[in-house]
Order: structure tokens, then sequence, then C-alpha cells
């Protein structure tokens, strides 16, 4: 009798349709072997929906991997301070173009070899540009209090000329912005990108 009733137990646990029923309180008939089969199946994907639903993907999809060059632009902005406030625009255009702006208005344009836009792209991603925070304009500071406890404070700095660099690939874009105190590497790409201006 032991061994009766624990093979009814294994089936029961192999059967998910006998465990619901069994749990009912309602009588269950063995399903054919082909319906059987089949709600098993229909049991493990939708337990891997859930479990995929549950756990949504994390990783980064942009910049992505693979993109036509004319889909790209990065602009160099240098924003001055003052009455007249302007904003010098020089723009490496993924098409074979470099322009420069004030403001809104072209002031020039010249052709821009593949091979110049390649090697300043290839800076970019050595200096995980996608990694660096949108800006460099804030300082954050933290202190222990009397009380015991640590209290973060932020610094914005005062109202000076910025650079802003920006990497725009379709319909997505990622922008840094910095003063001259920041980031000695970035600012060496941004005056590189300047001096290329015709």
């Amino acid at each position: 009798a032991g061994r009766s009733g624990h093979a009814g137990r294994d089936r029961q646990a192999a059967d998910p349709l006998s465990t619901l029923c069994h749990r009912a309180g309602r009588p269950h008939r063995p399903a054919h072997p082909a319906f059987a089969g089949a709600t098993r199946a229909l049991a493990l994907a939708l337990g891997m929906l859930m479990t995929t639903s549950a756990h949504p993907a994390t990783a980064e999809t942009w910049p992505p991997g693979d993109y036509p060059v004319d889909s790209l632009r990065i602009e160099v902005t240098r924003q001055s301070v003052g009455a007249t406030r302007t904003r010098h625009v020089v723009a490496l255009l993924g098409s074979g173009r470099i322009e420069v702006r004030e403001n809104t208005a072209l002031q020039s344009s010249a052709p821009l070899a593949r091979d110049a836009l390649s090697a300043l792209l290839d800076r970019l991603y050595r200096l995980r540009f996608f990694t660096l925070p949108d800006s460099y304009l804030t300082r954050y500071g933290v202190h222990i209090t009397a009380e015991g406890r640590v209290q973060r404070s932020a610094l914005r700095l005062p109202d000076r000329e910025t650079t802003q660099v920006c990497v725009h690939i379709g319909a997505g874009q990622k922008c840094s912005v910095f003063a001259d105190d920041g980031p000695a590497e970035l600012n060496a790409f941004a005056r590189d990108v300047r001096a290329l201006a015709p």
C-alpha cells in the first residue's frame, strides 16, 4: 500500500492537471499522452516567460555596435558668458563634412576626411565617453555631522565659459559639459576638434 501511495503521488507530480485537481478535491482522469505532453510544454513555456519578465535585460544597448556612418554627428560647443552669450559649434558629420556655426548661423563648411573622423571617434571610445557624467559643472562632497551622519553636498561652480561634447547617432545622443578645469583628455579632444574648423 505504501508503494502504491508513493506511485500515485509521483504520477500527480508528473501531471500538472492531476496535481491541480487533487488540490481542488476533484477526481481527475489521466489525459491522453499527446494532450499531457502539450500541457507540460505550455506550463514550461509560461514559466520561462514569467522568469524573463521578472528579470528584464539590463545591458546597455546604446551606443549601438553597428550603425551607418551617415547617422553620426559629433559636436563640440563652446558657450561664452556675459551679456551677449554666444555658442560656437564645430560639427563633424558622418557624411564627410565639417560645419562651423555661430549660434544657429552657418559660418563655414568644408570636406572632412573619413580617416580623421574615424580617429576622433576612436578617441572618444577609448575615453569611455559614453560612460562619463553628463556634467562636470557641479562638484560633490561629503561630510560627517556632529550627530554621526554622512551627508552629501553639491557645489555649483561659478558661471564661466564651458565646453560641451555631444555624440549624436540617429535619434540618440550623449553629451558631457565641462569647464577648462574639466577632464584633461576631454579638453584635449575638444581643442583638436576646434582646430579642424575651416
